[in-house]
């Protein structure tokens, strides 16, 4: 799993509660495969909404994402079952 540390994008402040932090998010991902040709490179584009919450609860949401890029080796898609 990952996880986004946000503490010092906002100037290492606390963040405020009832507030909304805008950012843009640019970024290029690039995965290698041992023993494969190439690389896969895959870039990302957006808007990352941070909201505070009651209770210590941060709200992430993405918007207008663009994702540009030729995967060579494969697509990894998680998927989740429920029994």
């Amino acid at each position: 799993m990952n996880k986004f540390d946000f503490s010092s994008v906002h100037g290492g402040k606390g963040y405020q509660e009832g507030h909304t932090y805008i950012y843009d998010l640019e970024g290029t991902s690039v995965t290698s495969v041992p023993d494969a040709q190439g690389d896969a490179t895959l870039k990302l584009k957006g808007t990352v909404e941070l909201s505070v919450k009651p209770d210590c609860i941060r709200q992430i949401r993405l918007k207008g994402v663009q994702i540009n890029g030729a995967v060579s080796i494969f697509l990894f898609v998680p998927y989740v079952t429920y029994s």
